[in-house]
């Protein structure tokens, strides 16, 4: 059994982000109705400032480690006057990117693999004893998905998703042939309860680009020209869904077959952005979608249609506005170009593409809980040299795994 060792001044951040993930998963789930409200804020408050404390305690007094803090600072005020409750959690979530910065991300990735992976076996299990529901609806087609103790059926997909790219990233070439088959097996009977496709062949491409790599390690080291145009990855998905959003037309029928086997999703993407526009900052296009309440109902699609926008780049520029998504595009393109030599075999930068191309068809990658690679992009883009010098001399404690 391997020992792995945290370093002292990242215990605080790893509880804090335990109690995070797990609350933040939750409320995802039909446990939610047992502390949702006051409980559910509260909890989410104790980890903010859990990550204060630590910056405060560990956080070196450089010129960066005092930007650190102010911007924590301002995030905890941000996070008590935010009225909505995803906006909560998605300044949190900066909160986190910016602490991630001191570790590897290696270590994060195991340790959101793993409680991420207990989670998921914990709410399917409790759904099926019959201790939260396990609802069942009926696609337009006829189709049954079950959403295994969800609030929507795309929920536990999204999950298996990110736990396969955690362990892809986390194992790199040293993952074994089992677990390959266990990731592989475990992403088919989701698919088959959910009937979530996207979700499902990202993590069957992951799981081929996982056994490549662990074939031919250093496949991707010398292709400079191809990982140059896959970092442009996030770029090249947005000019096609825009260009596939505007040039939409229903009467064409194999731009009618694909929308239909999209699930609508074109249709709703062009009546969102030629409907509502792409504004400075941001405003409300109104969603409703499929998903529960934590009762099990959905009380809106009785007297509303059903509009929802799948599609990332087409929501952040109609809903955000167009200053965030020229902000997001930037970083996530400044990322992978900086992935290329950060991670040298291009485990990283294969993730992130993988996730651009998710980003066309579902909007879950603005949610740690969802995509925990978020976190990447502080050991990537704001860690410097000095930083991890010190990280190596931290002290630590043995932990088994």
């Amino acid at each position: 059994m391997k020992n792995y060792k945290v370093a002292e001044s990242h215990i605080l951040f790893y509880i804090s982000f335990g109690i995070f993930l797990t609350m933040t998963l939750l409320r995802n789930t039909f446990f939610y109705q047992y502390f949702m409200g006051i409980t559910y804020k509260a909890g989410l408050a104790v980890c903010v400032l859990l990550l204060l404390v630590n910056e405060l305690i560990f956080g070196r007094m450089t010129k960066r480690g005092y930007i650190s803090i102010i911007v924590c600072t301002v995030l905890c005020g941000l996070f008590f006057l935010i009225p909505v409750t995803q906006y909560k959690v998605m300044a949190a979530t900066v909160l986190y990117i910016i602490a991630a910065r001191k570790i590897p991300f290696t270590n994060i990735a195991r340790f959101a693999a793993i409680l991420s992976a207990v989670f998921l076996v914990i709410v399917v299990l409790s759904s099926y004893v019959g201790i939260i529901e396990n609802y069942v609806g009926t696609r337009t087609d006829g189709t049954t998905r079950r959403y295994i103790g969800f609030l929507y059926s795309l929920y536990p997909a999204t999950i298996i998703m990110n736990i396969t790219l955690l362990v892809m990233y986390w194992r790199k070439n040293k993952i074994l042939w089992r677990e390959i088959l266990i990731l592989l097996f475990a992403n088919v009977w989701i698919y088959i309860e959910t009937g979530a496709r996207l979700s499902f062949i990202i993590s069957v491409v992951a799981l081929a680009l996982s056994a490549l790599l662990k074939w031919k390690p250093d496949f991707f080291v010398r292709k400079k020209n191809l990982t140059f145009i896959l970092a442009l990855a996030f770029i090249i998905c947005a000019i096609i869904s825009v260009l596939v959003t505007v040039y939409y037309n229903g009467y064409i029928y194999w731009h009618w077959k694909i929308n239909k086997i999209l699930s609508s999703r074109l249709m709703l993407q062009q009546e969102a952005l030629f409907k509502y526009g792409v504004s400075i900052f941001g405003q409300d296009i109104g969603s409703n979608g499929n998903g529960l309440d934590p009762f099990g109902e959905n009380p809106a699609l009785l007297t509303e249609r059903y509009f929802y926008v799948d599609n990332e780049y087409i929501r952040w520029m109609t809903s955000y506005g167009i200053i965030f998504f020229v902000v997001v595009m930037g970083i996530l393109t400044w990322f992978c170009i900086k992935c290329r030599k950060y991670d040298k075999q291009g485990y990283l930068l294969i993730i992130f593409v993988l996730l651009a191309i998710h980003c066309t068809i579902q909007d879950s990658f603005l949610y740690v809980y969802f995509n925990t690679f978020l976190l990447a992009i502080g050991s990537v883009l704001i860690s410097n040299r000095s930083e991890e010098r010190l990280r190596a001399r931290s002290p630590g404690i043995g932990l088994s795994s």
